[in-house]
């Protein structure tokens, strides 16, 4: 179990490093966040597009427009949350922008699958429907 000035700890360093973020435009303190809030971020966006190949360059189109966008983020709400909900609406997106390129029925009948599953997903995740 972790003692409660680890905890406070590492809430300080988040704090500092989105900070250091938001102000000095740091790449590295940004980076170093990402690490400390969702590691499992990969897995999370492979589960929403069930490709590998689209999975890195959602993650790889995110991170760079997550980071172009840390001006929209608030400080009202924890920076993770804000992040995570950018990944994930940003692969829906990804998703939605593939299948308006393409004519394949069947193709787009899956993703539709996929889509309906996904938003079932972020409910069970945040508890309430966010798109």
């Amino acid at each position: 179990m972790k003692g409660g000035s680890e905890v406070k700890g590492k809430k300080r360093d988040k704090q500092t490093l989105v900070r250091r973020a938001l102000e000095k435009n740091d790449r590295q303190a940004f980076d170093d966040l990402l690490t400390l809030c969702h590691p499992s971020l990969y897995q999370i966006v492979l589960k929403i597009t069930y490709n590998l190949a689209d999975t890195e360059a959602v993650l790889s189109e995110a991170l760079e427009k997550a980071f172009g966008s840390l001006s929209k983020y608030s400080r009202e709400q924890p920076f993770c949350t804000w992040f995570f909900s950018f990944v994930v609406n940003h692969s829906i997106d990804y998703l939605r922008k593939q299948d308006a390129g393409q004519n394949n029925r069947n193709n787009k009948n899956n993703r539709k699958i996929m889509l309906k599953k996904n938003k079932g997903l972020q409910r069970k995740l945040w508890g309430k429907k966010v798109l």
